[in-house]
């Protein structure tokens, strides 16, 4: 991955660890060929939502420790 990525995909989480991972690999193979990343933005989640996360190179996680909405998360 290049410093400036052709496409950026912003995904704000609140209590997603069932559907993380699911989200993840299909992000990946719409994205598959491109010059991408993936910002994972954990608004506070109480649960397993990061632990469910595959790390990689295309991958960013940003966590916020107290859950301050959808719209902070994006921010």
């Amino acid at each position: 991955m290049t410093s400036s990525p052709e496409v950026s995909v912003v995904v704000p989480l609140f209590n997603e660890e069932e559907s993380v991972a699911i989200l993840q690999s299909e992000l990946s193979a719409v994205l598959k060929g491109l010059d991408y990343e993936i910002i994972f933005v954990d608004d506070g989640s109480v649960d397993r939502t990061v632990e469910r996360i595959e790390p990689n190179a295309n991958v960013r996680v940003i966590r916020f420790e107290k859950n301050a909405g959808q719209s902070a998360a994006i921010y």
